[in-house]
């Protein structure tokens, strides 16, 4: 207790002795060996950094114990290791230092108008995945992001190679010795090829689903991993991860406007010169359909939207809530491929609003289009959403993403499930520490 309580008051003693630069001395050297350490779990060397730190602390209890034979030994390894470790492990120090300095250099470059290479090993990648695509080449790309994938390298080869179109596809070229295994990139780096990957055990996958559907999905449960897949039969792209399974990708940047996307707006965005049966048509007219055929599918929609009798009648004629079923019978009668909607229910009264959830949901498990809903409602997002996505205050980045598991067909009464009221209440959490964060 003596030895104790004297290593304490010393502590003390010194400490009004402690000035600014100490204390920017040891911030400093505790960033760098964070970051070393960092750098080093998601290399080869990790292995052995932890064997000289092991080798470090019975260095110093032969001190402490005075065996002063083995600490001479002992010393002098560490003396000749350092050197013996610079030669043996220069790859890994080279991809160190390129990890450690290129993403400054990186930024200033890219804040140039030059894509940085982990933009250009994107572009790389959808380039190929779309000639692959449509020359049905099966392909399983492995994206390693914050949990090192060390242990799948053993299973393939190691290229350690830019990512590029060309070798992407060469990799995967059905006469290739590697293609039926996965390539793992790591960073901008494609790291290695022809791995092997655990199967996922998740027995209510589609049946259509081959080994490499399983193995992306398999390894996306064992890490936050993003992965790739080409189906080889269909040339299907599909994207996994966190144990999930998006399908039916086909690589076309959005640069514009177009008919493949509807939007629904908040403010209805009606055109009031036009009746309710020619706001449908519309988007069937930009896409120059016959008039009888848009006709026919306008009145289709209407009628889904529970307006049917209405088709004559101008907006000026029509509630708020009627007017947001013709914009929203206008959208989805474009049978576009993905569906905006920019809280469209926002400024309507609580009946209406609860109505036009439940008839967006039955809508949408007949038609299964891809939709985007903003809303500030809680409720609303987790009864209509497979998927939450969390956004923080400007600038907007995404916080979290919560997946909704609540099965499908969903009414009103699911908001008494106890399942929902968990997602409620963890989704009323994240955005309350975000408006804490913001009021700072």
């Amino acid at each position: 207790m003596t030895a104790i309580r004297t290593f304490f008051q010393e502590f003390w003693n010194r400490i009004p002795q402690i000035g600014v630069n100490d204390i920017i001395d040891i911030l400093i050297v505790a960033f760098l060996f964070y970051t070393v350490m960092r750098l080093i779990r998601s290399t080869s060397a990790a292995r052995v950094a932890r064997s000289i730190l092991l080798l470090l602390v019975v260095t110093g209890l032969t001190e402490i114990f005075k065996l002063y034979t083995l600490n001479w030994i002992l010393s002098k390894i560490l003396e000749i290791g350092v050197i013996a470790l610079v030669i043996m492990f220069q790859p890994e120090l080279r991809r160190m230092l390129e990890r450690f300095g290129g993403r400054f250099f990186t930024n200033l470059i890219s804040s140039g108008g030059v894509a940085s290479p982990e933009q250009q090993a994107i572009e790389a990648t959808v380039a190929a995945c779309e000639v692959m695509s449509k020359e049905k080449v099966g392909a399983l790309l492995i994206f390693e992001r914050s949990m090192p994938l060390d242990e799948y390298f053993k299973t393939g080869t190691i290229v350690d190679a830019k990512v590029s179109d060309q070798l992407l596809r060469n990799l995967f070229f059905k006469n290739s010795p590697l293609h039926d295994g996965a390539v793992i990139v790591r960073g901008d780096r494609l790291y290695a090829a022809g791995c092997v990957l655990p199967l996922t055990q998740n027995k209510e996958l589609n049946k259509e689903l081959g080994t490499r559907h399983r193995a992306g999905i398999g390894i996306t449960e064992n890490s936050d991993a993003l992965v790739i897949i080409v189906s080889e039969e269909t040339g299907v792209i599909s994207i996994a991860q966190n144990g999930k399974l998006t399908r039916f990708l086909d690589g076309k940047k959005i640069e514009g406007t177009g008919v493949e996307r509807g939007v629904v707006f908040q403010g209805y965005a009606l055109f009031p010169w036009r009746t309710v049966l020619k706001n449908v048509m519309f988007g069937l007219e930009m896409k120059r359909m016959p008039k009888d055929q848009a006709e026919k599918i306008a009145k289709k929609y209407i009628k889904a939207v529970g307006l049917e009798g209405f088709e004559h009648a101008y907006p000026k004629e029509l509630s708020g809530g009627m007017r947001q079923r013709v914009a929203i019978a206008r959208a989805y009668a474009a049978d576009p491929e993905v569906l905006l909607l920019d809280e469209p229910f926002g400024a309507l009264d609580a009946q209406t609003r609860v109505q036009l959830q439940s008839e967006l949901l039955n809508t949408w498990e007949h038609e299964k289009k891809t939709c985007f809903f903003i809303t500030h409602d809680v409720d609303e997002a987790i009864i209509l959403a497979q998927r939450v996505i969390i956004m923080s205050a400007r600038p907007g980045r995404i916080k979290k993403i919560v997946d909704i598991d609540i099965p499908y067909p969903r009414t009103q009464a699911t908001k008494t499930d106890p399942r929902f009221l968990e997602l409620k209440t963890e989704i009323w959490n994240e955005v309350y520490q975000e408006f804490l964060e913001v009021r700072k």
